[in-house]
């Protein structure tokens, strides 16, 4: 995994991210169907 700068905070953050704290808000079937189909697409 690559990981960069975040700003000037000085942290090192990975260049890819899921976004998933949404995912609390929606059922449990629905966010694992989503979570298998991110892990399973090519992005590049």
């Amino acid at each position: 995994m690559r990981y960069r700068k975040l700003g000037r905070t000085g942290l090192s953050v990975s260049e890819i991210g899921f976004g998933g704290e949404w995912l609390e808000r929606h059922d449990k079937e629905a966010s694992v169907r989503l979570m298998k189909y991110a892990g399973e697409i090519e992005i590049f």
